[in-house]
């Protein structure tokens, strides 16, 4: 446990020293935020907000597998304090009211939403003007009073949401745990994290925290399994609970807040391509990345690709009109192939997606043509 906190150096007060750990996926957001002194979901919205940072959200084959199989058992979930705010952002609590598992929420994480809705309540009347340093230069945050009044109202909607749909419990099993063992972690890591490991190894629950570092955490120290939104999305929708549309829209807006590693499909490659009208910009240019996620199965990186092609061709006509140029499909090829050649060889790549393609596209001969013209060209300049 102790590896867990080495790379933290006591008495360094200095965000590009965190962040630079935190890139190496070495830390839990909560940690970053104990070290900082500030509210997590402060901390949760400064690395969201950032693309080179984010929130590193997928773990192993095996917890994606495991955490579908507890769900579907009805296993009681414990959220934490970022999977309410990640719920709440992609106003998908509703949905999860939809599953019959019990959600527990600890009085710690509650009372983070509390102690954030005081901070606020006090400057609603003023506003807020801070300054910040980043990438060389100074920075100012000015929020109005409205801005504020309106956070205020939100994280009012989170604390009823809780207190309504989930029960909400003390940490009796800290009372297990050595009395200054339980103090160290909390400055390390934040009471309410804690809580919620611990309530979730008492319960047997299945801890729901949308950050890897923090669930591999749990499960190496307390035998915690986890969850994260991107997994419950698609037990929602593999149990019907939601449409295959709202998955792709959800999960690709996941994709949108800087979650990163999650895993795509050519449907929710070709959703991206359309909301950046068939340009190489947000979203598709966060989404094309999924094809070379971890969680990808190997090879359905290159199927994928080749059916998301298929979909650009056959409807063709419509990034034409829609985007008012022709060479926006060659563009969304050419950025799909930079990508996977991150992955694979381009030799042994341009091989594997000739195959594919002859296989998808054999009743679309002269898009084939085209399609094979277009990559060949490709790996004649990449080998």
């Amino acid at each position: 446990m102790e590896a867990f906190f080495a790379p933290l150096r006591s008495g360094v007060d200095d965000d590009r020293y965190i962040e630079a750990i935190y890139r190496e996926r070495k830390l839990p957001i909560g940690v970053a935020a104990s070290f900082k002194r500030i509210s997590p979901i402060r901390s949760w919205a400064h690395y969201m907000a950032d693309p080179a940072l984010g929130v590193f959200t997928t773990g192993p084959n095996e917890e994606l597998l495991i955490a579908e199989r507890l769900i579907r058992a009805g296993k009681p979930l414990v959220l934490d304090i970022l999977a309410i705010t990640t719920l709440s952002s992609l106003d998908v609590l509703d949905d999860l009211n939809k599953l019959p598992n019990q959600k527990i929420v600890t009085r710690s994480t509650l009372e983070e939403l509390y102690d954030l809705l005081k901070e606020q309540q006090r400057s609603s009347q003023s506003g807020t003007f801070t300054v910040g340093y980043a990438d060389g230069q100074y920075l100012k945050q000015v929020l109005s009073p409205e801005n504020i009044q309106a956070q205020v109202s939100h994280l009012q909607g989170l604390a009823d949401w809780v207190n309504t749909h989930c029960q909400v419990v003390p940490v009796t099993a800290a009372l297990k745990l050595n009395a200054h063992k339980k103090q160290d972690l909390d400055g390390k890591m934040g009471k309410s994290f804690v809580d919620s490991i611990l309530t979730a190894q008492d319960q047997n629950a299945v801890l729901y925290a949308e950050e890897m570092p923090l669930r591999g955490f749990a499960f190496v120290n307390y035998q915690v399994n986890g969850c994260a939104t991107f997994i419950l999305l698609r037990v929602l929708r593999d149990l019907k609970l939601i449409d295959t549309g709202r998955f792709r829209d959800k999960t690709l807006h996941l994709m949108g807040m800087n979650y990163k590693f999650i895993p795509v499909d050519a449907d929710i490659l070709y959703l991206a391509a359309t909301k950046s009208k068939y340009t190489t910009g947000f979203p598709f240019n966060v989404a094309v990345n999924g094809l070379i996620a971890p969680l990808m199965l190997q090879g359905f990186e290159t199927a994928e690709a080749v059916k998301f092609f298929y979909k650009l061709y056959r409807e063709k006509l419509t990034v034409i009109l829609d985007s008012g140029n022709i060479n926006h499909i060659q563009t969304l090829l050419h950025a799909t192939l930079n990508t996977l050649c991150k992955l694979f060889p381009p030799r042994l790549l341009e091989e594997d997606l000739m195959r594919k393609i002859d296989r998808v596209f054999i009743y679309l001969p002269v898009q084939q043509h085209e399609l094979r013209n277009i990559i060949r060209q490709y790996f004649s300049k990449a080998i």
